[in-house]
């Protein structure tokens, strides 16, 4: 298997709309929850902060999560957030970790790429600096796993190199 986190757009959202449809339409129609979708992202908020995820293993979506971004500050500091929500696994494919999965790829991707300071995430490994060069070889502990289930981002990905 060849896990990818891809963004969900195209044939991949429409299968995440039809599957989701069920649980989150709130009383709208199939073709109403679609436009809902599509119109949150035309809005200048949703071109710039909400993305759509699916973790895909040939072609197959076996899980999906929207990814929020947002801006704060922290002691003074102004700092990148991100939220996750909507995490669905494929009803054909739960049980077998791949919401999981998703989440771990989302979460490596942001300390990888869009946070601009240390990720809190890192905070167990006990380095000063989590961005280090250090900390990037350090095995993967997230959600508890000791180690990665997926291919982890290189070194050649981390921050700036990566989309």
């Amino acid at each position: 298997m060849r896990f990818e986190l891809v963004p969900a757009d195209g044939p991949i959202l429409d299968e995440i709309l039809t599957a989701t449809f069920d649980v989150w339409h709130e009383g709208l129609s199939r073709r109403a929850y679609d436009r809902y979708y599509t119109a949150q992202l035309a809005t200048p908020w949703g071109r710039s902060a909400l993305r759509r995820w699916a973790l895909v293993d040939a072609g197959a979506v076996l899980a999906s999560a929207k990814v929020y971004q947002f801006s704060g500050v922290l002691d003074g500091q102004s700092i990148r957030i991100a939220g996750l929500g909507a995490v669905f696994t494929q009803p054909a494919h739960r049980g077998r970790g791949y919401a999981r999965m998703l989440v771990d790829r989302i979460l490596e991707r942001g300390r990888m790429v869009m946070l601009d300071g240390p990720s809190m995430r890192t905070k167990h490994l006990g380095l000063d600096d989590p961005t280090s060069s250090e900390a990037l070889h350090q095995p993967a502990r997230i959600s508890g796993i000791e180690g990665a289930e997926f291919p982890e981002p290189t070194a050649s990905h981390h921050r700036h190199g990566a989309a």
